[in-house]
């Protein structure tokens, strides 16, 4: 998906409201010729778990650039986008309670959230990058965004994370090669059952205990979107990548909804 202007809109309608409470209409006629003042700083929390030097990296970095741009507003980001908050399913808790305002997560976490993300994730389900794109901009945005207020979020949009393959410390290049294997899956039944069908011992765990599954044998492979594969680590412990571009993975930039409405 190409990077979408949702906000860039919201952050420009924050600034209308907070410049607009901070009018020169007062009745005192020394406040009047003050001029215009500046709001104080709307300070709010962002959480992520971007890996420096990856895209979901920088586009944290495109994001908090876009606001710095405009101090008038007052806004005031406090960015935690490396996992300073904890991982995927902590930090998103946190932005549903409030603590956290507004929080990029992968699929996999959302889905324990709003499970009807599971969907995406069925294998096969789309052909290439543009179908996606057009599918989930054009036709489920907005289906999502009542899914998401429903549980106190607001959906801001969606993330490219890329397509999913197999990875192995033996090639898995064959479905009999699958069989039988102990192997990692996202923790989504969409995954699950995709990997139960080809015969493997699946084994659901976060991103942060792959590595450590592979280097104990406790796993001899998994799934994983290509950039996540190199940058993780799991190349080195597992280093056989088969493309079977399966499902295509992404992720969503949320906010805590009665914060954003507030």
């Amino acid at each position: 998906m190409t990077e979408k202007p949702y906000v860039r809109g919201w952050l420009a309608a924050a600034c209308a409201l907070l410049l607009a409470a901070c009018g020169n209409g007062s009745d005192s006629a020394g406040q009047a010729d003050a001029g215009p003042t500046t709001p104080a700083a709307l300070s709010f929390r962002v959480a992520g778990n971007a890996p420096a030097g990856t895209p979901w990296h920088a586009q944290w970095e495109r994001f908090e650039a876009s606001i710095r741009e405009q101090p008038e507003s007052g806004l005031d980001p406090q960015m935690f986008v490396t996992g300073q908050l904890g991982n995927p399913d902590a930090a998103l808790a946190n932005t549903r309670r409030g603590r956290v305002q507004v929080g990029g997560f992968p699929l996999a976490g959302a889905a324990t959230v709003v499970p009807e993300l599971n969907m995406l994730l069925v294998p096969f389900l789309f052909e290439n990058e543009a179908e996606v794109d057009y599918v989930l901009d054009n036709h489920l945005l907005s289906a999502f965004e009542d899914l998401f207020r429903e549980k106190q979020l607001v959906l801001l949009q969606w993330v490219d994370a890329g397509w999913n393959n197999l990875y192995g410390s033996e090639s898995l290049a064959t479905p009999t090669a699958v069989s039988g294997k102990a192997l990692r899956s996202q923790p989504t039944i969409a995954s699950q059952v995709f990997l139960e069908s080809l015969g493997a011992d699946t084994i659901p765990m976060g991103y942060a205990e792959v590595l450590p599954a592979l280097q104990t044998g406790l796993i001899k492979g998994g799934e994983s979107v290509t950039p996540m594969y190199l940058v993780g680590g799991l190349v080195g412990e597992a280093s056989h990548l088969t493309l079977t571009r399966h499902a295509y993975d992404s992720g969503v930039i949320v906010a805590n909804r009665t914060w954003f409405e507030g």
